[in-house]
């Protein structure tokens, strides 16, 4: 959730929490106690182990000390966070 505070299947949720579900049920309940913006993402599982560490996720922890050096090193871009 990008910010606000949503409750979701009865669970509260604040801005920049995430969350993930189960594949167990066909419905998610989403109540907005006030203007709120989130994002809602789905996929299929991938059956492959994941880690990760900050915004990254790879398959290993060598995957992701290799991201960290490529990020230092300026080959992955730059992200400017802005929540106003």
């Amino acid at each position: 959730m990008l910010d606000s505070n949503l409750e979701i299947n009865s669970q509260a949720v604040k801005g920049k929490d995430m969350l993930w579900f189960d594949n167990d049920g066909d419905t998610v309940q989403i109540s907005a106690n006030e203007n709120t913006r989130f994002i809602i993402l789905s996929g299929e599982p991938i059956g492959e182990k994941v880690t990760s560490y900050g915004p990254l996720v790879m398959n290993t922890q060598t995957k992701i000390m290799e991201a960290l050096r490529d990020a230092q090193m300026g080959k992955i871009g730059v992200l400017i966070e802005n929540f106003d």
